[in-house]
């Protein structure tokens, strides 16, 4: 096998529903957008920009603005070593301070069980499980720690962001991660529309709490 690398441009994709109280706070929703070339890169992480794409559209269309922004950054060259989102934090480091909670989907979109977090602190991961709480009709009330879990957000997470990623039912992931497998056809609809009903739900209220997540 040989490979040739060369040298090339590439960028983030940043896109925000400014805040109505508060529009120099921030809650991010995180994925990214390069793929290994084997596949089409559906399960890693098209499915994840997509239903950050979607909640940013939901929240569009609802009659009141969140009061803090909601934040989508879709990532660059994260395969290469988290490059993108590396570059983001450093860029926006003066930000980190303003940043309540990142978001980030990187393991999957299937049917979503609730959250992972990084965070210790004992009123961030009540106020955590209380808004999850919401999302029992669909059944993704589960909190559990990241432990490794965890990309691209982990460069937000060294500035003390409370971070967390997308728990879904995703034991099947490493049947598509990296391989000719990960097609459209991996992805199911129906845990497709409730992974983006779930990233909006949490997005939105996340970013319309009245206070910023404890650190």
């Amino acid at each position: 096998m040989k490979n040739e690398h060369k040298k090339g441009m590439s960028r983030n994709i940043v896109a925000d529903i400014v805040g109505s109280v508060y529009p120099n706070q921030f809650v991010i929703l995180g994925a990214h957008t390069d793929t290994w070339d084997v596949g089409q890169g559906v399960v890693d992480d098209g499915g994840g920009v997509y239903i950050g794409l979607a909640a940013i559209a939901l929240a569009r269309q609802l009659p009141r603005r969140p009061r803090r922004t909601l934040r989508l950054v879709l990532f660059t060259s994260e395969e290469n070593g988290l490059i993108g989102s590396a570059e983001f934090a450093r860029k926006h480091r003066k930000e980190m301070g303003n940043v309540s909670l990142a978001l980030e989907s990187d393991s999957g979109t299937f049917a979503p069980l609730g959250l992972t977090t990084k965070s210790k602190n004992k009123v961030t991961r009540c106020i955590l499980q209380r808004v999850l709480s919401l999302l029992a009709p669909i059944g993704a009330t589960r909190l559990e720690d990241a432990g490794q879990r965890g990309s691209d957000v982990l460069n937000l997470a060294k500035f003390g962001v409370p971070a967390s990623t997308l728990l879904n039912r995703n034991e099947r992931y490493f049947d598509y991660h990296h391989s000719r497998a990960d097609t459209v056809t991996a992805e199911n609809s129906r845990d497709l529309d409730l992974c983006a009903a779930f990233w909006a739900a949490v997005g939105y209220v996340f970013a319309d709490l009245r206070e910023m997540l404890p650190r």
